[in-house]
């Protein structure tokens, strides 16, 4: 609001808009707060100065306002996008303009109806140009334009409405429904292995992994996203194990605990990574593996450390240890992970149970604050 307030008395308006809008109607807590405003880049910098800086987004250039506890999101009001001219319902505009003056050709942006929903910071309005409200209400999931223009030239919109579907639970409209049942896996595969990387663990993280593999398997996107894992996707045997480690993983975040972004990615490939060993340490197996991923998600050097790391650790707290050596493992900064891995492998292997109950006492042990649910998650020994 102090940064709201710094654009309003400069005679700007300013606006929050997108996620935290949608949460807030939905009374739910909101953590990710945007604001949009008419002011320029050059005009912000005005009044900003290096309090701001600038990170690309595509094609734009959005705002961090650095507070000393906090970053604020701040963006100028963009364009209609240039592949929606002569379509229905959208006005004329320059379609060499990125940016734009007023929120209407801005909303043209946003990926669905209930994230074009704009709080007036001066007046206290909220302002829906395209149905949000109503949509929200009846628990709809629309595209703002033709859903499969839209898709195409913003495949991430897809992946978030089959994201918001599992969440939610919203019903999609009939051009959305018709769009994601002809292409969901072309648009997903359209994604930059980048915005993959951001985008496919949050669908697991926050407590409706279950949903999420019903979603993504019904329209055909999981084993295209997760291809090294493709043959197993056709077994029984990896749909149950699947099914089994998100419900723990689903549980575990009800009971309070957050997981980190390598978990999901290290529970499913997990089965393809020790289904062969042709003589490979398991971390040749892995780093294999991952590679082969880096065709439709983007792991980093880093992340590919961590997940062997998980990997290794998980492997290690799977045989015996004493004391000595369990102090040792517990300091391991993958520790939480590899935890977190062992139990949900102990779900589906019943000669991990000693294993997931030894380290569960020995993690209740060093976290004797929070009640001991994870007693009640640990399988039985």
């Amino acid at each position: 609001m102090e940064a709201a307030q710094v654009l309003l008395d400069a005679g700007y308006d300013v606006c929050i808009i997108g996620g935290a809008v949608r949460d807030l109607v939905l009374n739910e807590k909101s953590m990710d707060f945007d604001l949009t405003t008419n002011a320029t880049i050059e005009e912000q910098i005005a009044l900003f100065g290096d309090q701001l800086t600038f990170h690309p987004a595509g094609k734009y250039q959005f705002g961090y306002l650095h507070y000393p506890d906090e970053i604020v999101d701040l963006a100028t009001s963009v364009n209609i996008p240039a592949f929606l001219a002569g379509m229905p319902g959208v006005p004329e505009f320059d379609t060499e303009a990125l940016y734009s003056d007023n929120f209407l050709f801005d909303s043209f942006e946003r990926d669905m109806t209930i994230n074009a929903i704009y709080y007036d910071v001066a007046t206290h309005e909220l302002v829906t140009y395209h149905g949000g409200l109503y949509d929200i209400r009846e628990k709809y999931l629309d595209t703002i334009a033709d859903s499969d223009t839209v898709y195409r030239n913003d495949p991430n919109a897809a992946i978030r409405a089959l994201r918001f579907h599992a969440r939610f639970g919203y019903r999609f409209s009939g051009r959305v429904e018709d769009a994601l049942r002809a292409n969901a896996a072309d648009y997903a595969l359209l994604n930059a292995p980048g915005a993959m990387r951001a985008n496919m663990p949050r669908f697991f993280t926050a407590g409706y992994a279950v949903k999420s593999l019903d979603v993504l398997d019904e329209y055909g996107v999981f084993d295209k996203v997760y291809f090294p894992i493709a043959e197993l996707y056709q077994t029984d045997e990896y749909m149950a194990y699947l099914r089994t480690s998100f419900a723990w993983m689903d549980e575990w975040y009800a009971s309070g605990y957050l997981l980190e972004n390598e978990l999901p990615m290290a529970v499913i490939l997990w089965p393809a990574v020790v289904q062969e060993t042709d003589g490979l340490s398991l971390a040749e197996r892995a780093a294999a593996v991952f590679e082969a991923q880096q065709k439709t998600i983007l792991l980093y050097d880093d992340d590919i450390q961590k997940l062997i790391d998980i990997y290794e650790l998980s492997e290690k707290m799977a045989g015996a240890a004493g004391d000595k050596e369990a102090a040792e493992i517990m300091q391991a900064p993958q520790f939480e992970n590899a935890y977190e891995l062992l139990m949900i492998r102990a779900c589906s292997d019943d000669s991990l149970a000693d294993a997931a109950a030894f380290w569960t006492e020995k993690r209740d042990a060093a976290l004797p604050d929070h009640d001991g649910v994870e007693e009640e998650l640990a399988p039985a020994a």
